[in-house]
């Protein structure tokens, strides 16, 4: 999100035009490929950051174009020698201010009243990633008759619907963000599809649920249709909680504003605090997204959100560091001081 990282970028300017120093040094960092837009692999750099994702397999990761992320990081003067690890570069905490993604926060603007709220993010649910690869015959579309034939565009669209029933029935979500037939003759039945699907739920029991319905799909369309697939994790998360301190960080800012109302709620969609979590105390702060949108040009949150979100983020973080340095200045005590 662009405005979480404008947001942060002013946190910075704010601390060192006012002249205070902090007792930890902060930084704004901007992960590379959160998204998994351009190379299929989510939270990619602070995955590897936490150990979760090991350098070498990252950097041999290929575009659709084909180029490699070693190859594109040369290019721009991004490979250096620093390890991009949490034991080299090391971070005391991480806070994340980001668009809710949803309609939630606006929801509860519109049943208490006001135009700015904020979520406090309690954790992440689960999600994980899935590569199908469907394989029929291609056949000329006049002449090959229907029932002779193993259109692989056919099975995707059984294997999306059946995806979106399981989900559905279990209280979870499911995506097919990427379906492409290989196919490209308007005039040929297509005989391969290559698809990537996402879902997430709060628990694991509820992806395994729906797995096992897209594997029944999968062992039907197999044996009944003629058709040969594949399909394999390429990437998974488990539901993540966030740090109790970092969490009573921003409620303590909000306490001292009673003009915000305040959601306490899991964050549905994926950021890369689901990976620092695992290494470093975390949390995230939500602004409202209008209309609920997010991933698409009409995406939008207004000035005075983002203003508001800033206010709470530097506060949040101003607090926590002088609760850390409390720790650190404790007799008997020593936490080791990273950014």
């Amino acid at each position: 999100m662009e405005s979480g990282w404008w947001c942060s970028l002013g946190v910075l300017r704010a601390i060192k035009r006012s002249g205070y120093k902090p007792y930890f040094p902060l930084a704004a960092v901007n992960w590379t490929n959160e998204e998994g837009a351009r190379y299929s692999k989510m939270c990619m750099s602070s995955g590897v950051w936490c150990g979760q994702l090991s350098p070498d397999e990252i950097l041999k990761l290929k575009d659709i174009d084909g180029k490699k992320v070693s190859s594109e990081l040369e290019a721009i003067g991004y490979n250096g020698p620093i390890a991009p690890d949490h034991k080299v570069n090391k971070l005391s905490a991480h806070f994340e201010l980001h668009i809710e993604q949803g309609p939630k926060l606006e929801e509860m603007l519109a049943h208490e009243g006001g135009s700015i709220g904020i979520g406090i993010v309690q954790g992440i649910q689960a999600m994980r990633w899935y590569q199908v690869e469907i394989e029929g015959q291609e056949g000329h579309a006049g002449a090959l008759e229907m029932v002779r034939r193993h259109d692989a565009l056919v099975a995707a669209s059984r294997l999306v619907l059946d995806l979106d029933e399981a989900a559905r029935a279990t209280q979870s979500v499911a995506t097919v963000g990427r379906l492409i037939p290989k196919t490209i003759a308007p005039n040929t039945i297509v005989g391969k599809v290559d698809l990537i699907f996402d879902c997430r739920a709060i628990k694991e029991s509820q992806l395994d649920s729906i797995i096992q319905k897209v594997e029944s799909t999968i062992k039907s369309l197999s044996q009944d249709g003629g058709y040969h697939i594949e399909m394999r994790q390429i990437w998974a998360h488990k539901a993540v909680t966030f740090n109790e301190d970092c969490i009573a960080a921003v409620e303590e800012v909000l306490e001292t504003r009673p003009d915000i109302p305040t959601l306490k709620m899991f964050s549905a969609a994926g950021h890369d605090s689901a990976s620092t979590a695992s290494v470093v105390p975390t949390t995230m702060i939500f602004v409202p997204s209008v209309g609920g949108i997010s991933h698409n040009p009409a995406e939008f949150t207004t000035k005075d959100q983002c203003k508001a979100g800033a206010e709470v983020l530097l506060e949040s973080v101003l607090g926590y560091d002088k609760k850390l340095k409390a720790s650190m200045e404790a007799p008997g005590n020593q936490i080791e001081k990273g950014t």
